[in-house]
């Protein structure tokens, strides 16, 4: 056994009260279920394999944008209600899969000619809409180690993906649709195997003596400790960053749909579908050679800039080509794609320390969508009614949009790094009461607790005892007792005592 990356427990730990233990074996295994999620949207894509009329277009809009919303409330409540981690939840993963593997049973009856009635068609185009909140299942079960293992296996997935494209392309057309049928329940089955490896591999762990386990820690895993900052502090870049998403995505739709009809023809298809696995595999490369400087948090925040002025290329290269040449654009596009779903996935681990990390996955990752889906709308309605002009004018006025959101973005960044150089001086004059909150705020943003956890820490730290906490927060004292039962759990401590030394230990860091 190597070393392992952990980062501490989140929710209910694969064993009570230990560590998150992950092993290589048990993250490749979640990278190819990962890589199934990022290929089953193109699959669903692929020309080549369906042969479909297309849906009512206002219809099919407005249900894919009500069952994603939908969707994803339900999957955000079931994270913040649950205290077990999303991916360990048996009925969430399980049902995703299975509306997602409909959604391609309707597509695949309607392209071998099986007579349903209008209104399925409909259905069918929402239900292929569910793959997008596999995503938010994966990033919990990625969030409770950390961001170094979170970035590889997320490189290695789009790598994966991009293969897996390619490979679609070259099969027979019965060969690949089985396979397309796979992709969602196997990613679940993969992830299961990798929960259970890790499962494994913490019990391994602590049955090692006390001495021993340090020689599997890796004192430098976690890059982006948490910068002690509140909820409040980070909305204006939290929603920023929904809004460049979104606005990237629907850029990325205007684009494609301008080639749209030239992947009619079934041999332009399987081209455009081999060059959407080129520009996968190319842009897991680039990110594979960055992937150290993305583990960064400064870089997450600029990271948005480089993907604004790849579509800028992109854009300029499309305009230099036409008729059948036009397809090539894809290789760029997909690297855009690539770049758009990585800041999606960085997401929670940018904004971790004040919220769960799947919830702000859910957020991200519908917003990527509903740009995609209200975009392919405007777009189309504009080509339907012979409005070029207005097509472009949108695309122009979306990458207008993401300019200014950048500049507010890099503004509010520059602010706030004076505010903390002003405030650095006065470090030293902090009072024993001021620093003991801020190491409680801290360790809770570290250990993923809830609001509430973070305040039953501040009361415990000061002596008080589970009646006190009750009626100091107006809850009963079965209640009280449950937080502290979920703090002991997620801080992986068996006492109180151990419990008030990691916060001593952060009040010395925080004193200097």
């Amino acid at each position: 056994m190597g070393k392992s990356d952990s980062y501490g427990a989140d929710g209910k730990s694969t064993v009570e009260g230990a560590p998150l233990v992950v092993e290589r074996e048990s993250y490749v295994l979640a990278a190819m279920g990962l890589a199934l999620c990022i290929a089953i949207p193109e699959a669903s894509r692929y020309t080549a394999l369906w042969s479909t009329d297309a849906p009512l277009a206002s219809l099919s809009t407005v249900a894919k944008a009500a069952f994603l919303v939908v969707l994803a409330l339900i999957v955000r409540h079931v994270a913040k209600r649950s205290f077990r981690p999303l991916y360990q939840h048996r009925a969430i993963p399980v049902l995703l899969a299975l509306l997602q593997t409909c959604g391609f049973s309707l597509l695949a009856a309607a392209s071998f000619g099986v007579a349903l009635p209008p209104w399925t068609s409909v259905l069918r185009s929402t239900l292929l809409e569910s793959s997008l909140l596999l995503f938010p299942v994966f990033v919990s079960f990625y969030a409770r180690t950390s961001v170094r293992t979170a970035v590889s296996s997320f490189v290695l997935a789009v790598i994966v993906a991009g293969t897996t494209q390619i490979c679609m392309a070259l099969l027979p057309v019965t060969v690949a649709v089985g396979c397309v049928f796979a992709f969602a329940p196997l990613s679940i089955v993969l992830l299961r195997l990798a929960d259970r490896r890790t499962r494994v591999d913490t019990c391994w762990y602590l049955s090692l003596p006390e001495r021993d386990r340090g020689v599997f820690a890796d004192e430098c895993d976690d890059p982006c400790p948490p910068k002690r900052r509140t909820d409040r502090d980070n909305l204006p870049s939290r929603a920023a960053l929904y809004a460049t998403i979104a606005l990237l995505s629907f850029a990325v739709a205007a684009i494609h749909l301008s080639w749209q009809g030239v992947r009619d023809d079934e041999g332009m298809a399987v081209l455009v579908q081999v060059c959407a696995g080129i520009g996968a595999v190319l842009a897991g490369n680039i990110l594979l050679a960055m992937r150290r400087t993305l583990e960064d948090s400064e870089m997450f925040e600029l990271t948005r800039l480089a993907v604004l002025s790849l579509l800028a290329g992109t854009l300029y290269f499309a305009s230099l080509l036409s008729g059948s040449f036009v397809v090539l654009v894809t290789i760029p596009l997909n690297i855009v794609y690539v770049a758009v779903l990585l800041l999606a996935w960085l997401a929670p681990f940018a904004y971790a320390e004040t919220r769960d990390p799947t919830v702000v996955s859910c957020d991200a990752f519908l917003a990527k969508r509903l740009g995609v889906v209200i975009g392919v709308r405007l777009m189309g309605e504009a080509t339907s009614m012979g409005l070029d002009w207005l097509s472009g004018a949108m695309v122009v006025a979306s990458l207008g949009g993401l300019i200014a959101l950048n500049v507010g973005q890099l503004l509010w960044l520059a602010r706030r790094r004076r505010s903390s150089e002003d405030e650095g001086p006065d470090r030293v004059q902090l009072d024993g009461e001021e620093i003991r909150d801020r190491a409680c705020a801290s360790v809770g943003g570290r250990y993923r607790l809830t609001p509430r956890e973070q305040e039953v820490l501040g009361l415990l730290v000061r002596g008080r005892t589970a009646s006190y906490i009750a009626e100091a927060l107006f809850i009963s004292g079965t209640t009280a007792k449950t937080h502290i039962k979920h703090i002991y759990q997620k801080t992986g401590v068996q006492s109180k005592q151990e419990l008030l030394d990691i916060v001593e230990e952060e009040q010395k860091v925080i004193a200097g």
